[in-house]
């Protein structure tokens, strides 16, 4: 069984939303502010093997499907109408993807090769599309 060593500071109104375990064996976590008027105040957590949890990433409306690459080289995240890709290790946005897309991004997953992402969207309610963006070249660009 896991225990946290300290709570994570999640308020009333927001609540914690997807998570995943990454290549590093800490399970990571974003958090969504469920509020009618929402605010780009929620963010990514880390919690380690020996259960301390970190605040990695802040500035986010919502965090939702979490993908690295086969290298571990990226990190994608969903969010509204958004996708951003970081560096892993740093976690310095390297590129967002907004055109196009319909509403909550569910989903998303790196090839193989880290050269394409696939991006499941839509609006609740509806059908949903699943997109494959090129990332061509040597993973995302700056």
């Amino acid at each position: 069984m896991m225990t946290f060593k300290g709570w994570l500071a999640i308020r009333e109104g927001f609540w914690l939303n997807d998570g995943k375990a990454g290549p590093d064996g800490a399970f990571w976590v974003g958090s969504m502010d469920d509020r009618p008027a929402k605010e780009p105040v929620a963010a990514l957590y880390r919690i380690a093997p020996d259960g301390t949890a970190e605040r990695k990433v802040d500035g986010l409306l919502v965090s939702n499907g979490l993908a690295w690459s086969a290298d571990g080289r990226w990190l994608a995240t969903g969010g509204f109408r958004r996708v951003v890709v970081r560096d892993a290790a740093t976690l310095e946005v390297r590129r967002e993807l907004t055109t196009g897309l319909a509403g909550r991004v569910t989903a998303v997953r790196f090839s193989p090769d880290s050269a394409r992402l696939a991006v499941a969207d839509g609006v609740p309610g509806r059908s949903g599309v699943v997109r494959i963006v090129d990332l061509s070249g040597d993973g995302p660009p700056t």
